[in-house]
């Protein structure tokens, strides 16, 4: 699942995959705000066909957490 997610992730947030670490969080991307936020969930949920709760979405903002609801709700 680590590297779907991250491929997911590079592609909201314009980086290389590469740059996606396991314990990255909003607050270390510089172009990770609200905007992208909602980018970020709405590309978790076509890739993983999730639907994320409003509420989830304001949680989920770091790779762990995104890693937790994923698996907790079997996407991984």
């Amino acid at each position: 699942m680590r590297d779907r997610l991250r491929n997911v992730l590079a592609g909201v947030l314009e980086v290389r995959p590469e740059e996606i670490c396991a314990d990255m969080s909003a607050e270390d991307v510089a172009g990770w705000d609200s905007l992208r936020q909602l980018e970020v969930m709405l590309a978790l949920e076509l890739e993983y066909g999730v639907r994320i709760p409003a509420d989830a979405m304001l949680e989920l903002q770091s790779v762990p957490a995104i890693e937790e609801f994923l698996t907790e709700h079997g996407a991984g």
